[in-house]
Order: C-alpha cells, then structure tokens, then sequence
C-alpha cells in the first residue's frame, strides 16, 4: 500500500479502482482523524470510531491491529501530505526567487493545512500527550520536514534575501508556529 520514493518520502499506491477495503481503510482514518482531533486519542475508543464509520468495531481489526496503528497512520499521513504539496510547490517555482519559493511554500502548507484539517489538526493535537515510543517513530518525518525548510531558509539567507544576522531555526520555528 506504501511505498518509500527517492527522497524517502512514502508514496500510496493504490490500485486502478479502489476496492471496498481500501474505501473502508480510508473511511476509519478519516473518521478517526476527526475524532483524535475533537477528543484527543485518550478519549477516543475504537467502538467510537466505529460507530461513526458506520460497521462493527471488530471490523476495524481487519484494516488496522489497534488503535495505536490508526493513529500511527494518520500522524504520518497529516506530516506526509504537508511536506509533498510544500517540495511541490517551491520545486514548482524554480529559479523565481527565494522569496517566492518560500511565498509558495507558505501557502502550500496552509492550503494543505485546511483541506487535510482533521488529519493535520488530529496530529497537532495529540502529539504532546502521547508516550515518547509513539513520538519517537514520527520523529524523522517531522525532522526531515523541519530541515526542508531550514535548507530554504538558509539558501534565502546566503543569496541575501534574509538578514544575515537572523537564525535559521528560530526563524522557521515562528514560520511554522505561525501558521
């Protein structure tokens, strides 16, 4: 279902027609996203997630082995989905400015932010509260997605289009923080 790419970002492959499972996959993680994003994971149970997704909650362990493995994919999907559109955006501006591609990058992420609310609220919401097991598996990917936009800061910086005496990290950190 999952496939790494060339810059180790994972990829869906999905097959020509979506079969019902697959449907039935994507209906309990969007379904549960909302919930971990409206109650938190602790209070949210599996029989809630059913419930709302319309079938039985042993069902549920035909797609997914447990409540961790739910949130698991929707942590890394909500980071997966933002980090694509922000590469794709700023690729997509090439030698325009880095200004520009920061500009795009900014609006790709917020953009991304909206249309994937509950998966990326969901993420923003229960990251704190869960056991650093869980956090240390999303680590790289939200890492990675933090360098992305240090390297672009940093190349801004060096063509002079960000005040040499600015820090870097700081600076994305507000970015991010900001939005």
């Amino acid at each position: 279902r999952w496939a790494v790419d060339g810059e180790g970002l994972y990829q869906k492959i999905e097959p020509a027609a979506p079969q019902k499972s697959q449907i039935s996959r994507e209906v309990i993680l969007r379904v549960a996203a909302q919930l971990f994003r409206q109650q938190g994971y602790s209070a949210t149970t599996l029989r809630q997630i059913a419930d709302k997704a319309g079938m039985k909650a042993g069902s549920i362990y035909y797609h997914f082995d447990s409540k961790t493995a739910i949130l698991d994919e929707i942590l890394e999907l909500g980071v997966q989905r933002i980090f694509h559109a922000v590469k794709a955006s700023a690729n997509n501006i090439g030698k325009g400015g880095h200004r520009k591609k920061i500009g795009a990058a900014i609006k790709a992420h917020l953009v991304t932010l909206l249309q994937e609310s509950d998966y990326t609220s969901a993420n923003m919401r229960v990251y704190g509260q869960l056991p650093e097991r869980i956090k240390k598996r999303h680590r790289p990917l939200r890492r990675a997605y933090g360098k992305y936009w240090d390297d672009m800061l940093a190349d801004a910086q060096r063509a002079g289009e960000i005040r040499s005496e600015i820090l870097i990290v700081p600076l994305r950190r507000f970015i991010l923080g900001a939005m």
